[in-house]
Parts: C-alpha cells; sequence; structure tokens
C-alpha cells in the first residue's frame, strides 16, 4: 500500500504541478481550501501534507495549527512565494515540517516530501513496537552545565529530526561546532558525512573551487577535476562556519545550491543534484549587515529558517572550566 499525501492549494496550476511531482510515488488526494482537506486530515489517512500558505478562508498557517493540535507528528510542508520566506521561516517554529518556496522545484518538493514520510513511518513503526519515543537527545559532545545550555538542549531535540537549515550564532568560543555536530548526530543524516568549512579560513579567491568543485584546466594550477565541500556532504550535513564572512560575489551560487540542491562545479557545462543539510553558524549580526547590504538578505532567510542563539560565556561562567579543558 502507498503511502498517502493531501496536497490544498487554492491555484488549479499549483495543484496539478505538485500532483505531477508526486503521483508516482504516493497515492495523492487534492483540495481548493484548508477547511475541507482538514476534515479528511483528522482522519488519519495521510503520512504528510503539502499546503499552500495564503489561502482564502483558512490559511496554511492555521491548517497547521490544527494539524499540530489534532495530529501531532504528521509532517506538514508549506509552501511559500519567494517574497514570504519570513514567514515560512515562523511556521517551522510552530511546527511546519520544512517549507517550500515558489517557483516550485520539481526535485526539491519529491526530496523534501520523501524525507517527510520517511521520517514519519519511522515515527509509527516505533509506536506499533509499543516503544516510549525519547524526545531527548545524545549531547554528550555538547558541553554545557548551565541552565541557559540546558534550554538550548531542549530546542536541539526539536531541531535535530527536520531537515530544515540552521543559523548559529554566538560569540568565538562558545561551542558553535559542538552544537552544530550535536544537531547533525541525532538527526537522520547520522550516518552520513559531517563536512565542517571554516569560510574565513579559505582565501576568497578559492572558496568557490572548495565549496562547489572545479574541471581540470578550469584555472591555473587545476591539474585535475576535483569535487568540492557541498558533494562530500551528499546525504549528509556541510557546516558552514563564520558565514558571515562570504563575499558577496559568492552569495548568488550559494543561494541557487539551497535553493535548487544543484550546484555546478567551475570549468563546467553541467549541473549536479546535492542533497545537504545547511548549519552555518556566525558571531557576527547577520541581521544588521542585510540592512547594509553586506549580506543578502533572500540567502539570510535561507540560512535562518531555524535560529540557535548561544549565550556568550560570560554568562555562563560555570560552563567555562569544562570548555576550557576540551579546547
Amino acid at each position: 500500500m502507498r503511502d498517502k499525501i493531501a496536497i490544498i492549494d487554492d491555484h488549479e496550476d499549483s495543484l496539478e504541478l505538485l500532483r505531477e511531482a508526486l503521483s508516482s510515488s504516493y497515492d495523492v488526494e487534492t483540495f481548493s481550501n484548508a477547511s475541507d482537506a482538514l476534515e479528511q486530515i483528522k482522519i488519519g489517512k495521510y503520512s504528510a501534507v503539502v499546503s499552500d500558505i495564503m489561502m482564502p478562508g483558512m490559511t496554511g498557517i492555521e491548517l497547521l495549527d490544527e494539524i499540530v493540535k489534532t495530529i501531532p507528528g504528521l509532517p506538514v510542508i508549506l509552501i511559500t512565494a519567494f517574497g514570504k520566506l519570513d514567514a515560512a521561516a515562523s511556521s517551522i517554529k510552530a511546527g511546519a515540517y520544512d517549507y517550500i518556496s515558489k517557483p516550485l522545484n520539481l526535485n526539491e518538493i519529491r526530496l523534501v516530501v520523501s524525507n517527510a514520510v520517511s521520517r514519519f513511518n519511522h515515527s509509527k513503526k516505533l509506536q506499533l513496537e509499543d516503544r516510549t519515543r525519547d524526545t531527548s537527545i545524545d549531547i554528550s559532545g555538547v558541553i554545557g552545565f548551565s541552565d541557559k545550555m540546558l534550554k538550548i538542549f531542549k530546542m536541539l531535540g526539536r531541531i535535530a529530526p527536520t531537515n530544515s537549515n540552521v543559523l548559529i550564532e554566538g560569540e568565538s568560543g562558545t561551542g558553535k561546532e559542538l552544537v552544530a555536530k550535536s544537531i547533525h548526530l541525532n538527526s537522520p543524516r547520522a550516518n552520513k558525512p559531517f563536512v565542517p568549512v571554516s569560510i574565513a579560513a579559505i582565501p576568497e579567491q578559492l572558496l568557490e573551487a572548495e565549496l562547489f568543485g572545479h574541471e581540470k584546466g578550469a584555472f591555473t594550477g587545476a591539474l585535475f577535476a576535483r569535487d568540492g565541500l557541498f558533494s562530500e556532504a551528499d546525504g549528509g550535513t556541510l557546516f558552514l562556519d563564520e558565514i558571515g564572512e562570504i563575499p558577496l560575489s559568492l552569495q548568488p551560487k550559494l543561494l541557487r545550491a539551497l535553493q535548487e540542491h544543484e550546484i555546478r562545479r567551475i570549468g563546467s557545462t553541467s549541473t549536479k543534484f546535492v542533497d545537504v543539510r545547511i548549519i552555518a553558524a556566525t558571531n557576527r549580526d547577520l541581521s544588521h549587515m542585510v540592512k547594509e547590504k553586506q549580506f543578502r538578505e533572500d540567502l539570510f532567510y535561507r540560512l535562518s529558517v531555524i535560529r540557535i542563539q548561544l549565550p556568550p560565556l560570560r554568562e555562563r561562567k560555570e560552563d567555562i572550566p569544562p570548555l576550557v579543558k576540551y579546547f
């Protein structure tokens, strides 16, 4: 028996596009309004829900609220217009599994829905085996005993199982990479690569090749073809430390990789599909950088679907001794 997917959108062309993308793998039922869909969703017949955010009557956000209250655990994927990424990011915190921005990309749709259904079915299997679902996570690699860090640990338990990009903000030395690795190790990607890279440590003229790879002869010194870090992290997590240092000239290419899940080596005429979760970290104020036109707003929203603010060490002095011992 195939998994059933509910799709809700008040535009017929969008419904047909989504049906086309998913009907080969799932039994798809479409609805032009959220109220009608909710009646069927409450029966418990679906493995995932894909819904537009902006609709007349009940909106996608209101539908999400009802699903979270009545069927917790059912993955809801929201579709948003390009200019509404802030609303989509807020919906993740409200319980959405993920979001997809328009114009719709069929590969992205299939990937996000596949991950959502896999996770939902895994949860059902555990319930059928009468096993208590542990909402805690293994935080043995993260160092901290303060009340502020305990709150962070609880947050990680909700973040890790999702496929959403994460932005970790905090001063140098607060343990951002340890938190990133903990998210990865407690996610469905745990058995795939965790690839860390410090943007600031790579010369600007080499950064594009390091991230995306290059063909033989693409530039002076390129004696052979080489995969980049996106390819190395395929299926897993790419940790972009000090993301605030990425040059403006390279930000459009990074944005495309996040939006389309496609990369292009330097010197290549073809693209490659990659499945990578991005966790970025910074000790800079990216919101201020956006206002100063030093960082693209659309890239900022793509990176910061979920934001974690690590408290500075001066506010959690009890964590300093174990951190000093670790490093």
